[in-house]
This record gives C-alpha cells, structure tokens and sequence, in this order.
C-alpha cells in the first residue's frame, strides 16, 4: 500500500468521475524497495479532499499476498487448510486484489468477480487483469450485475 511518508514516484495512469465519486488508477514506484512497487485503484467523494484506497496490487507478479486486505487473505488461508480451493466467486471486486491473491496462491482455482460498475471492470480489465499480473489471466472472470 502507498505510505505517503515514504519518498516515491506516483504515475496516474487514469483517472475518471461516476456518480459523485472520483477513481484514479496510479502506479506507486518506490526506488529503495521494489517489492512495494503496487498499483491502485483509488476513489474519492467529490465533497472531499482524500483519496482513499479502493484495492491495490503489488506489481511484482512473485509476490502472492497483496498490499491491503489482510484479514480477507488470511480467512481464505485458513479455509485452505480444511479443504482446497477450486473455485471462488467475489463480490465487489473492482481492482481485483483478492481475485489475484487467490490466482497467485491458488494457480488451478477458477474466480469469478461480481462487480456493480461497468466503467470499474473495463478498469479491472485493462489495468489489473492481464498477463502483466496474472501468470493465467482465463483463470479470473469478471461480470457486471445488472441492477
């Protein structure tokens, strides 16, 4: 995750409006650690001044557990031990920081995100989901519910 108190680079690499909400999509490069180098999908309320992160990944494909979300990442580990994982179905998915945890950990598990936002799966599609991050992107699917 993005510790503002650390010195790095900061690449936006998109940026759109839905509803009263703002996302950015940005790469974080830090120069003495690599291994934190991530990508995030940040969102903001256009009545307020922060950013907040909405899912991040790191961009280093060896690294299995990802930068937020660690209590979700350890729950699926533990549920691990009793039984294996073959398939996973996530709600809300958007910048697909657990379905790549659960790709990268799992490599024969099927995922499938349930997303609200089309705009945020074209997102998820372009920036998150590609042979970039993922060693088998056909591993991770991801629908739009229609409301």
């Amino acid at each position: 995750m993005a510790v503002l108190d650390i010195p790095h680079t900061i690449h936006v690499l998109d940026c759109f409006q839905e509803g009263s909400y703002i996302y950015r999509v940005s790469d974080h490069h830090y120069e003495n650690n690599q291994q934190r180098n991530n990508r995030d999908l940040e969102f903001k309320n256009m009545h307020s001044p922060y950013f907040y992160i909405h899912s991040s990944v790191y961009l280093d494909r060896s690294t299995i557990r990802q930068p937020i979300y660690d209590i979700p990442q350890d729950i699926i580990l533990s549920w691990s031990n009793e039984a294996q994982i073959n398939n996973a179905l996530v709600l809300g998915c958007a910048g697909c920081t657990i379905p790549r945890f659960l790709v990268l950990q799992f490599p024969t598990c099927l995922v499938t995100g349930i997303e609200l936002s089309s705009r945020l799966i074209s997102i998820a599609q372009e920036f998150f989901i590609s042979m970039r991050f993922n060693h088998n992107s056909s591993c991770c699917t991801m629908m739009h519910l229609h409301t």
